[in-house]
Formats: structure tokens, C-alpha cells, sequence
């Protein structure tokens, strides 16, 4: 599994049809034994599916493959599930909850446009000549600048409610991106921020499968990306699915190393590397996370002009 890790030789699996052929016999075929056999194939699977379209499109025309993934997706046992769902989610659900995502802004933009604009006033009609009588005398008496009659005869209308479409999720200043094996100096992390009034959207419960959709509206609703960087991080694939997606997104990120002499590289030094390092480790945790305040309190600045 270590050496599907490697990003040469993910793209040399992808590209192999022979290969491929081998690992969705393995993932598919009962003779061989679940545990031993064929849920490390369908790992391995998941691994190579983060390449992109040349390893999904391999997938997509393997039927009893796409068949037991499908199926897998609604496995009680947790580890079958989340790696069927991350495949699904690379095959095609990311594609379908961006399109909804994008869609959904739209429509959002488009209800509060036409909402801001001016209503077309009333066309107005020369006014008749009345007598002053008991029906009358409110209009009279609001002439006069007593509104309360006025009133009684025509109250005001209530404003028309806000459509839900139109509505957009509370946004967070942040959303920390990090893999659970540096889960304490991320989580401590999470609470100094929280300290400090920022609202920040995280993932202390290692959710997963059918929740990739939380995690991408999470990124959604985000402002800005925190990427707590390591080797656990570039080796996990939930992990690539959270950067990528932000990445596709157009995400502002901010890299922070969480573990010593790291230098990242293959997809994840693709993504950081017009970014800024804030080192955790180097810096020491206090020192660092000023100078996170200070990144961040840039991007705010740069965001209002």
C-alpha cells in the first residue's frame, strides 16, 4: 500500500491496463479472501482514482468493478464504506456537488440582484374631485398631516420575506484541513483561533464516506483553508480529496507544517507552492501562530479591496 503512495507510481498503475485489470480482480473477485485480498486492492484502487480522469474513466468502463463500489458504499463496516465512497466522490460525485454548489450561488446571486432593485412605482391617476364625508375623511385628515386616521383605513404592508434561495450558510473565517495523526497540535490550534473570535469549521469526529459533501461545503462556506501539512497528509487520500477541492475552488490556503523537516512534494508541493510555510515546528507553536494571525489578517486586507 506504501508504494501506490508514491505519486509516479500511481499515474505508472493508472496507465497500465494490465495492472489495473489484476487490482479489479482482486477487489472483485470472491475467490479471494476480503480482508487479505481484496479490500487492500480496493484500496489501492482509491489511491490511484486521486490521479485524476485516466484512472476514473478505467473504472467507470469496468461494470462489475463500479458495481461493487456502489454497492460497498453502503457497507456498515466503516473502512468498505469510506473507501468506496471516496472513489465514488472521484468518479463523479465531486463533479456533481461542484456544478450544484456553483448552480446554487447563482441562483443566490440572481434573487438578490433583482431583489435590490427599485420596484416600478405605481401609475398614478389625477385625482377626483370628493366631497368631504365619513369615507373621506382619512384622506383628508392625512392631507392635513394626521396620519393616524390614515393609517386605521390603510396600514402599511408588511415587506415581502426574503427568499430561502436567496439565503446563503453563516461563513467561517476558516476551515482547518489536517490529517488525525497530528490531531493534537491541529486541534490546539483550533482552539486558540476559537479564542480569539474567529469561527472555524473542523473535523475533530474523522468523519467521512457519504460526509465528503460536509466537508465540501464546509470548504464552500470557508474564507480561508488552513492545510496542516505533513508526510500522514500527502499519504492520505481524504486528506488530497479536502486540497484538491479547494484547490479547484479557488480557495485561499494558508500551509502549515505540523511536523519537523518537512518539505512536501508530488501533488501537495503542486498545490503550496505559491504559498507562504508557516512552520509550527521550527517556529515553536507561539511564534508560529502569530504569524499565522498576521497571514491571515493579510488575506482579510487583501480580500476588502
Amino acid at each position: 500500500m506504501a508504494i501506490s503512495q508514491n505519486d509516479d507510481i500511481k499515474e505508472e498503475i493508472a496507465k497500465d491496463n494490465h495492472g489495473f485489470e489484476m487490482l479489479s480482480e482482486c477487489a472483485c473477485d470472491p475467490k479471494f479472501d476480503e480482508k487479505t485480498v481484496q479490500q487492500p486492492a480496493m484500496r489501492i484502487i482509491f489511491t490511484v482514482s486521486c490521479v485524476g480522469e485516466i484512472a476514473t474513466e478505467k473504472i467507470k468502463e469496468d461494470d462489475k468493478l463500479l458495481k461493487t463500489i456502489q454497492k460497498n458504499t453502503a457497507s456498515t463496516e466503516i473502512s468498505k464504506e469510506r473507501v468506496a465512497n471516496g472513489i465514488m466522490w472521484n468518479i463523479e460525485n465531486e463533479r456533481k456537488f461542484m456544478e450544484n454548489a456553483i448552480d446554487k450561488q447563482e441562483r443566490a446571486k440572481e434573487i438578490r440582484t433583482q431583489l435590490s432593485r427599485p420596484s416600478t412605482p405605481p401609475q398614478l391617476t389625477p385625482p377626483k374631485i370628493m366631497k368631504i364625508g365619513p369615507k373621506t375623511a382619512p384622506i383628508y385628515n392625512y392631507i392635513r398631516g394626521d396620519y393616524q386616521e390614515w393609517e386605521k383605513l390603510c396600514p402599511p404592508s408588511k415587506p415581502e420575506p426574503v427568499p430561502e434561495e436567496s439565503k446563503e450558510p453563516e461563513p467561517f473565517d476558516l476551515m482547518i484541513s489536517y490529517c488525525h495523526a497530528q490531531r493534537d497540535i491541529c486541534h490546539r490550534l483550533y482552539d486558540c483561533l476559537v479564542k480569539d473570535n474567529y469561527s472555524v469549521w473542523i473535523d475533530k469526529e474523522n468523519m467521512y464516506g457519504s460526509v465528503l459533501e460536509s466537508m465540501a461545503e464546509a470548504i464552500e462556506r470557508s474564507n480561508i483553508v488552513l492545510m496542516c501539512i505533513s508526510n500522514k497528509y500527502k499519504e492520505s487520500n481524504a486528506c488530497q480529496l479536502e486540497a484538491k477541492y479547494a484547490w479547484k475552488r479557488k480557495k485561499k490556503t494558508i500551509p502549515v507544517k505540523v511536523e519537523e523537516k518537512y518539505d512536501p512534494m508530488g501533488w501537495l508541493g503542486l498545490l503550496c507552492s505559491d504559498d507562504t510555510y508557516i512552520d509550527f515546528i521550527k517556529l515553536g507553536f507561539d511564534k508560529a501562530y502569530k504569524e499565522l494571525l498576521k497571514e491571515i489578517q493579510k488575506i482579510k486586507n487583501s480580500d476588502r479591496k
